[in-house]
């Protein structure tokens, strides 16, 4: 009908204000359906923002302050006991069968007097090693200014100013004229030394670490009779191996003079390194008995004079004193052929091996094989794959066995070394997990940590040596 009445000349014309209509309503559609630039470039923008959003917040989530305020992980989870084996009931029935368990002390009974609350119990000998002829080392828990000794070793500030430790109760001890002694010892050295460096651009103007002060005993016991103050460089000067580097250096400076020809028989010191100065108290003492070793033997010494045969290690805290004992222990195995240790499977071997004795024509073992067997000359083209499948799969290697470390022994005897010095077992990883991925909370200073007493103490760095370049008796 509708063609009909457009070819047909009867029919009245459409009018052209529908078809504009139908136009602009078309038009209002699409613009609708249709983004508009405006709203793309909002769009793309608000996209932007959002992904450096995300790689803002990754990167603070990887920094290592963002790891330090984490919660550190929770330990792994304890035995608990199971309730049934201890039922209510049997509580209650155990607190009415045995009342004096629950029954208060008397307000009239006498507690322990304050002088016995306060006063020191100390171990005494915890340790000797005897290396006759030349002397003997003993570690003791208790009061170093109580000790029988000659002379006493102890460590002091550069600024002859202690503020706490044994230099300061050795101060107090000898009263003015102990500190005028040591004052006037120490400007007497200074000027010595300034005369002997006059002119040299390099010398220095104050004490140095390493200095010795050598002054009366006073306030100590009638058997002793000097005080050797040796000045003591705080850890945190320098790296850790420099430190370690000063400390053997101080601590060899005051045995020389102790063990020198106007030196002592006896000679007690402590841990010069721990307290105020910041050293561990575990890598010092090693330091320290490696070159209590060295004096007693003058193994360095051009005219050695073996006038000192006795040193004492002294320290009033029972854990500083345990570290000096496991340090002698591990001395007395390096330097006593008797303490020493080595594995089973070596020491059994030394102890069943047997003497070969070969002939005396040197061309016995060259005869051709009796039975030759096929031999197929190819050239490999990929020697990788030909030594990963045929050769590798089929090669025994000792690092895919999982074995167990050796047993230590005494290297003469064959006894059983102590537990404390049995190699550590290897451990099972639960699904090959070894480690924590996020660490627990560490300090911020460079080599140092809190003790258990609230110090921080630093942990030097040594140079590892091996046994095969250790030195043998």
């Amino acid at each position: 009908l509708g063609s009909r009445a457009r070819h047909s000349p009867s029919a009245p014309a459409a009018p052209q204000t529908s078809s504009l209509a139908m136009r602009a309503v078309l038009g209002r559609h699409a613009g609708a359906l249709a983004p508009s630039p405006c709203s793309v470039q909002i769009r793309c923008k608000t996209a932007g923002k959002t992904r450096f959003n995300d790689l803002r917040r990754r990167a603070n989530e990887t920094h290592i302050d963002y790891l330090r305020q984490l919660t550190p992980p929770k330990a792994q989870r304890q035995v608990e006991v199971d309730p049934k084996l201890q039922r209510p009931w049997d509580e209650v029935r155990q607190v009415f069968s045995h009342p004096e368990l629950m029954r208060q002390p008397r307000e009239d009974r006498p507690l322990k007097s304050l002088r016995t609350v306060l006063s020191q119990r100390f171990s005494g000998v915890l340790g000797r090693l005897d290396m006759e002829p030349f002397g003997a080392l003993e570690v003791v828990h208790g009061d170093l200014f109580a000790t029988d000794a000659e002379a006493v070793i102890l460590p002091m500030t550069p600024n002859l100013c202690p503020y706490r430790g044994l230099s300061l109760e050795a101060f107090d001890r000898g009263g003015p004229d102990l500190v005028q002694c040591a004052f006037d010892t120490a400007k007497a050295q200074f000027e010595n030394r300034l005369e002997a460096l006059a002119g040299k651009e390099n010398r220095q103007d104050v004490l140095m670490a390493g200095d010795v002060i050598v002054v009366p005993a006073r306030g100590l016991p009638e058997h002793t009779k000097k005080i050797i103050f040796v000045i003591m460089p705080w850890f945190w000067q320098g790296s850790p191996m420099d430190a370690a580097k000063r400390f053997r250096f101080c601590v060899k400076r005051g045995l020389a003079e102790a063990a020198g020809p106007k030196g002592f028989s006896s000679v007690a010191m402590p841990n010069i390194g721990c307290g105020i100065f910041g050293y561990e108290p575990r890598s010092s003492s090693q330091i320290i008995l490696e070159e209590c070793v060295e004096a007693l033997l003058q193994i360095e010494a051009q005219s050695p004079s073996y006038v000192l045969k006795k040193i004492t290690l002294v320290d009033i805290r029972n854990e500083t004193a345990e570290q000096l004992q496991d340090s002698l222990t591990e001395i007395s195995h390096r330097w006593l052929p008797e303490h020493r240790l080595t594995t089973a499977p070596q020491y059994w071997s030394h102890q069943t091996r047997r003497l070969l004795v070969l002939p005396a024509v040197s061309n016995f073992f060259l005869r051709r094989q009796a039975v030759k067997f096929k031999k197929n000359h190819d050239v490999k083209r990929k020697a990788k794959q030909d030594y990963e499948g045929n050769v590798k799969s089929r090669l025994w290697r000792p690092h895919r066995v999982a074995q167990p470390p050796p047993f230590l022994v005494k290297q003469q005897s064959g006894e059983a070394a102590a537990q404390e010095f049995q190699p550590k077992a290897r451990p099972y990883y639960f699904r090959g997990v070894s480690h924590w991925l996020f660490p627990v909370r560490r300090s911020g200073f460079h080599a140092l940590r809190r003790s258990s007493q609230g110090q921080w103490v630093g942990r030097i760095q040594k140079v590892r040596i091996g046994e095969h370049t250790r030195p043998r008796m």
